[in-house]
């Protein structure tokens, strides 16, 4: 069982890392395309997404034997996020006015996330580091306008902030979705490498086995024909 856990592609982290990322694009998503939700409301979807998340990899962590598994960290991101959530709940008259920071900051989140993105699949051998490059590039770019006030671009591209997190969260989901498959195949390939590895050396030891047996059998022969 668990090494049907250690070899699926949708683990813990990449299940937690996916629902980051669909929360964050659901919020950008309401934003823009709802008119008719108010900015509390959506803060407070949010925050109740952040909460449902939250609850599930806990639960999970505890009915899913998370806590054999040394590097699993899903408990501590699920309570985390479901206290960001009660917060949310909580101050969401006020969250209104931080609307635009809150989702700069989440930008800012998935930018440097491309960022270590890149240096894995650089490490991998991987061409797609180019890719988590410029995404790297353009969503820190996009989050510091948000966050520092750039009002030059905020006031000449409507829903800047929004649409920055929106295709942020998008790209983010593919980048997590590959990640997981190219470290789920180098695993598998390192796995192969290893067996094989092994398979030859014990071939060698055979082939040894067999070479002194050969010379033992040999040596008694020549005993044998000069007694």
């Amino acid at each position: 069982m668990e090494n049907g856990r250690k070899d699926s592609i949708l683990n813990e982290s990449t299940m937690s890392l996916l629902m980051m990322a669909v929360s964050s694009g659901v919020l950008a998503f309401m934003t823009l395309f709802t008119k008719n939700v108010s900015s509390e409301g959506i803060i407070r979807t949010g925050a109740s997404l952040f909460i449902v998340c939250g609850a599930f990899l806990s639960i999970k962590y505890l009915f899913g034997r998370g806590y054999m598994r040394l590097n699993d960290y899903s408990f501590s991101t699920g309570i985390l996020l479901v206290i960001l959530g009660i917060c949310g709940l909580l101050s969401a008259p006020r969250l209104v006015y931080l609307q635009d920071t809150v989702f700069s900051l989440l930008t800012l989140v998935a930018g440097v996330y491309f960022l270590q993105c890149m240096i894995q699949f650089i490490r991998l051998n991987a061409g797609a580091w180019i890719l988590e490059m410029i995404a790297a590039m353009l969503a820190i770019a996009s989050s510091l306008i948000g966050l520092l006030n750039g009002r030059a671009v905020l006031n000449r591209i409507s829903g800047f902030v929004p649409w920055a997190l929106l295709i942020s969260s998008g790209f983010a989901v593919i980048s997590v979705l590959l990640s997981a498959m190219l470290v789920h195949a180098y695993r598998r390939r390192m796995e192969q490498a290893e067996k094989e590895a092994i398979q030859r050396m014990k071939e060698e030891e055979e082939k040894a086995r067999q070479r002194t047996e050969a010379a033992m059998n040999q040596n008694a022969q020549e005993q044998t024909e000069q007694s």
